[in-house]
């Protein structure tokens, strides 16, 4: 195991295409914004490590995105529109941290959506009708939501628990 906090140097890493340092308790701080640099990426997981603030905007730079999991941190703020950049999204994993607002409509962009995971998080409001239409495609699987979300297009919803403080939406077809 690797501890302290993620070093900037990680952005000269552009030819990386997986990036993986999930369940290593020892790492903190921040989510380094030069990973934004590292555009050749397609595989991003640093689940269940434990940063903190907020998603910086230099991660909409990942156009290549197809796995994105931030995970089990505490990550605060809302989810950025700019996340929509990564055109090739198929496994979306925000669940169990801070975050708060709305489920930005430029997260339709995600076309090979496979799962979409944003539980657990202090979510509101109605799913956009753009996030809603990912739901059409014969890749996607499922999409797992706080249980106060507006999930107008779960037409298969579920709540996974009976007890409220851990209830979610799981929408699967």
């Amino acid at each position: 195991f690797i501890g302290g906090t993620l070093p900037s140097e990680l952005g000269r890493l552009t030819n990386l295409k997986m990036f993986d340092l999930a369940r290593n308790e020892r790492i903190n701080g921040t989510v380094p914004k030069e990973i934004g640099l590292m555009t050749n990426l397609e595989h991003l997981e640093l689940d269940g490590l434990g940063l903190s603030g907020s998603i910086p905007k230099e991660l909409g730079n990942l156009s290549n995105m197809k796995w994105f999991d931030l995970s089990n941190n505490s990550l605060e703020g809302s989810i950025p529109s700019f996340l929509g950049n990564m055109t090739k999204m198929e496994f979306f994993l925000l669940r169990r941290n801070l975050l708060t607002g709305t489920i930005p409509s430029e997260l339709g962009m995600f076309k090979k959506i496979r799962i979409f995971s944003a539980d657990r998080n202090g979510l509101t409001g109605i799913v956009p009708e753009q996030v809603c239409t990912l739901t059409e495609s014969d890749t996607f699987l499922e999409m797992q939501l706080d249980c106060n979300m507006d999930c107008e297009c779960c037409k298969l919803c579920n709540i996974g628990f009976d007890f409220c403080d851990e209830a979610f939406h799981w929408c699967y077809w």
